[in-house]
């Protein structure tokens, strides 16, 4: 077991987060009842598999022209969270998203979760694919990748986009681990069936989103082995989150245009309990947002060329809740380019 392994034990109220945008849907998707349409995927894409590395990545293509959108996921998530997002900027783009190692229905090797792996992947996506150059667009997770991707291929890339994704994450299970509520967590209630996990998600996020379900939906579909899924997926954040804390972002070597976009003043649960609404509203203001601010203030100070967009009253998943408005600043930084 690596240092990482040993150390991301103690971060367990984080995994169980993660679990709302990944492994939950394997619970259900052994199931024989019919699925509703509303946990069909809709959206506009072919479905690509490619090698990379010595192993096989999914990549969803939405079509377009012009120069390449790449949109890069948070730890969990598929590039099937972006299907209502994704296809918004086809008439200037040729728009695809990429899902990481470990996830989706990408391969899930025992190794290669560290970040500079991670982003030798993306390389090796846009080598597969002759693409020249590529905007990146990533949430979460995906900022530790495309800033290392940056700092060693910066000829690859005319831009970085990063959706609540600019963080070093040193000191990020210290904070989040010790102080998220409890009552927040998943209950094994909210695992029965498809209805009352769509239910729990809604709850989570604070609003309702399509994108989630056709997401679990995708993903619950790989197996009927749900057991081995868990299992696999389980050991996939253990790595993940075990290198996350040692990512180091060197963003004063990033040459490129960066739009770097924060969402605070919502940890979701809007509509839970009075209770959990309660918790999660002080742990958003005392633990969450403070968090966020002082790596927004690292990445002003350091990085070349950056435009900071704030978002109040804005969740993680900010391409979910308003999408006009982050499809609107995303624009406007691509023009400006």
């Amino acid at each position: 077991m690596s240092e990482g392994e040993v150390e991301v034990k103690k971060f367990s109220t984080f995994k169980s987060i993660v679990w709302l945008t990944a492994g939950l849907a394997l619970l259900i998707a052994c199931q024989q009842d019919s699925i509703s349409d509303q946990w069909l995927d809709q959206s506009p894409h072919k479905t690509g598999f490619i090698p990379v590395n010595g192993i096989t990545l999914q990549y969803l293509d939405w079509g377009g022209s012009g120069e390449v959108l790449l949109f890069l996921t948070g730890i969990g998530n598929s590039a099937h969270i972006f299907d209502e997002f994704a296809p918004r900027f086809t008439k200037q783009y040729q728009v695809l998203g990429l899902t990481r190692r470990g996830h989706g229905q990408s391969d899930a090797p025992p190794d290669g979760y560290d970040t500079g792996t991670l982003a030798e992947d993306i390389k090796a996506f846009l080598d597969q694919l002759n693409i020249e150059k590529a905007h990146l667009a990533g949430h979460s997770y995906a900022g530790s990748e495309m800033s290392r991707l940056a700092t060693v291929y910066p000829e690859r890339l005319h831009s970085l986009i990063y959706l609540d994704a600019g963080f070093d994450y040193v000191d990020f299970f210290e904070e989040f681990d010790a102080h998220y509520p409890d009552e927040a967590n998943i209950r094994p209630e909210d695992l029965i069936s498809r209805e009352s996990l769509g239910a729990w998600i809604n709850r989570a996020l604070g609003f309702q989103s399509d994108a989630f379900k056709w997401e679990l939906n995708e993903t619950g579909q790989l197996t009927p082995d749900s057991v081995v899924q868990e299992y696999q997926f389980e050991r996939v954040v253990d790595h993940l989150m075990g290198n996350l804390v040692k990512a180091n972002p060197v963003y004063s070597a990033i040459e490129v245009p960066v739009l770097s976009m924060y969402g605070i003043g919502d940890g979701g649960f809007s509509d839970a309990e009075p209770s959990v609404v309660n918790k999660m509203n002080i742990f958003t203001k005392e633990i969450a947002d403070p968090w966020k601010i002082k790596n927004m203030e690292r990445m002003k100070s350091e990085v070349k060329d950056i435009k900071i967009v704030l978002l109040d009253s804005t969740h993680h998943y900010m391409f979910l809740q308003r999408p006009d408005r982050v499809e609107r600043e995303i624009r406007q930084f691509l023009s400006d380019l």
